[in-house]
This record gives C-alpha cells, structure tokens and sequence, in this order.
C-alpha cells in the first residue's frame, strides 16, 4: 500500500508542479542567450569547444530531449541533413542545460544542494524564474572550470562530473545572489571555494602579475562591525 501511496503522490508532483519539456526548452534557451549577452567570452568558449573531437553519448540525455528535437523537425530535412542537424543539437551546450533542467538536478548535484533547491522551488510553486536563477548560478560557479575545457569530452565532463562537488554553502550563496539581491554574476565565479586557477587572460583574473592570486570569503557580520576579507593564496 505504501508503494501505491508514494506513486500517487509522485504522480501528483509531476503533473501540478514539475515543468513541463516546453518549458525546461523556454528556460534553457533564455540561459544561453542571457549568457551570450552578459557574458561572450564565457558563451564562445563553451560553444566552440562543444564542437571539438566530439563524441555523443546519447545515454547521457532523456528519451524526452532527443524526441522533442526529433518531433520538431520530422518531414521537414532529409536523413542525411537530419542525422546532421541531430548531431549539431546533441553537441550543443544547451542540450546539457535542458538535462540539468529537466532532471531537477538530481543526480547532477549533491543531495544536500538539491533539497535546498527543491526547498527553494516549493516555497516558490515551482515558479520557472526560480529554476532559472539556480541554473544561471551553477554554470557561474563553475565558469573558471568550463574555462579550462578544450574539448566536448572536458565540456561533458564539467556539466556531468564537477557540479556534484560543489559545495552546498556555495550553491546556497549563488542562488540567493541571483534570486534575492539581484546582483552581478561577474562575482559568482570566487563563491566556488573548490578553487580554480584562472585562466590567462581572464575575464576574472589578478592581474597583478605578483604570482600571487586572491581567495574571496563573503562579507561577515560581527555585532556593529561589517568585514570584507580577501585572504592572498600563494601559488606555488
């Protein structure tokens, strides 16, 4: 009995609270044009590695992501254009987007991080907006790591492998950045205390050339007094 239970109840969310895939595509496509705007040299780099010694995995995507795309262009290319186009959509970075989305990220983060965003999303009524804030924080946290990626299997990696190992503090404090304050994303990228060096060049690098870089703890609240602390780190 308490089987059928739990399958009502998980019935019940999926169809009054979970996003429909219409709606997981609408959300992906606004991150990457947001992205796009607010951020080139981040949205460059991710597209044009996507398209380096790519090697699709299709059991890394839902049936429901592979099936939309196939739907919506059915009757109108022919096998050849269409297996090409197919190729070029399950290359793209957005695709990993929608699986984040689609899945709720679950099985992408820690299970600490997605009830917190699952809290979120409920005290929100699973208001898309929501959905978008945190997935517009986890690709900005870990934006010095997608840096890093030369090609679709680090890309790939990146997406599947490394937002599990963020700290759930960490995530709690991008979302609320995003979400509450409204506040730039250029400063989420020093919240990921999993420190990253930075790239040469970088949108976020010291460019003091001391060899030396910084490490950003947020602002701490002691009675009266409001501190910034930014702690050097050596590189060795």
């Amino acid at each position: 009995e308490e089987i059928y239970v739990v399958a009502m109840h998980l019935e019940l969310f999926v169809r009054h609270c979970f996003p429909q895939w219409s709606n997981v595509f609408t959300v992906a496509s606004k991150i990457m044009t947001d992205l796009s705007v607010n951020d080139p040299e981040f949205y460059d780099h991710i597209k044009t590695i996507s398209k380096i010694r790519t090697k699709i995995n299709p059991k890394d995507f839902v049936t429901e992501i592979i099936s939309l795309e196939s739907k919506q262009n059915t009757g109108t290319l022919s096998s050849k254009t269409d297996r090409n186009y197919m190729r070029e959509i399950m290359s793209d970075p957005i695709i990993f987007i929608r699986k984040w989305i689609g899945e709720m990220f679950v099985g992408i983060l820690n299970s600490k991080s997605v009830l917190y965003l699952w809290d979120q999303f409920f005290m929100t009524q699973w208001n898309t907006q929501y959905v978008e804030y945190a997935t517009k924080a986890l690709l900005y946290l870990l934006r010095d790591r997608f840096m890093y990626a030369v090609d679709y299997d680090q890309l790939r990696k990146v997406f599947l492998e490394e937002a599990c190992l963020l700290h759930t503090a960490d995530v709690q404090a991008a979302f609320c950045h995003i979400a509450i304050h409204n506040a730039d994303t250029n400063l989420i990228p020093a919240m990921n205390q999993r420190f990253y060096p930075s790239r040469p060049n970088g949108r976020y690098n010291d460019q003091s050339g001391t060899g030396r870089k910084k490490a950003y703890l947020e602002p701490i609240g002691i009675k009266d007094i409001r501190l910034n602390l930014a702690v050097p780190i050596s590189v060795s």
